[in-house]
């Protein structure tokens, strides 16, 4: 329809609905024991005064609540996430868009499953939304702290010597997920020394330092030198 005929509640309308019901929805916190372990052992070796809470998760939580809602790293691996990504409607300024979709990335934690999501998804949506799926997978197998895992921790404490090696928990997808269909050990290490001069992901100024770049072949000569 034409932009001077508007209706009350159009497509975009809805959209706008959608996206402030999700913004007001937030999955409830919770701490799995993979993120635990992560935090507990690396939090004694940090200054900041959350760390001091994160030393002892369980009894520390509800202190921990506000921290967790204002710091988006400790969220992310707290809850299940949404991300609002992409919106569409009209492709002209004068054109009612027939229909308008709102496009979200999720990343879950244990526990929560694509389809899980999607029914919290539909519970929250405004009526005359319809939701569906893109494209997603349910999350793979932790990987077990077995030999394999100490071989990674030695050939890392060999290249960089006062190194403190700990499991942690990836945030977001890699393609390693293809490979926990033949192996048991997929660890998503990425080898490379990381630091302040990197440039943030998928943002401006994306980047790693030359001088970095001959340690993730190196290590990966050690590991299969020696496995």
């Amino acid at each position: 329809g034409h932009s001077c005929l508007p209706a009350k509640t159009g497509a975009l309308t809805l959209i706008a609905q959608t996206i402030l019901a999700l913004e007001a929805n937030w999955m409830p916190t919770r701490c799995i024991p993979a993120v635990k372990n992560y935090l507990e052992a690396i939090a004694p070796h940090k200054e900041e005064e959350k760390y001091r809470l994160l030393t002892d998760i369980e009894k520390n939580w509800e202190a921990l609540q506000p921290i967790i809602e204002e710091d988006r790293g400790l969220s992310a691996l707290f809850r299940s996430t949404t991300a609002i990504t992409m919106a569409s409607g009209s492709a002209q300024a004068n054109i009612l868009p027939e229909k308008a979709t709102l496009t979200v990335n999720c990343r879950f934690l244990e526990g929560d499953t694509v389809e899980s999501m999607l029914e919290f998804y539909q519970s929250i949506a405004p009526e005359g939304v319809q939701v569906r799926l893109l494209k997603g997978n349910n999350l793979c197998h932790t990987s077990p702290m077995d030999e394999k895992f100490d071989l990674l921790a030695d050939i890392t404490r060999e290249m960089y010597p006062g190194m403190l090696v700990v499991p942690g928990y990836l945030l977001g997808g890699t393609d390693s997920r293809y490979y926990t269909a033949v192996s048991n050990n997929v660890y998503r290490y990425g080898s490379f020394f990381g630091n302040k001069e990197w440039g943030p992901a998928h943002s401006v100024n994306e980047c790693i330092p030359l001088d970095v770049l001959v340690s993730g072949p190196t290590f990966f000569e050690k590991l299969i030198r020696r496995y």
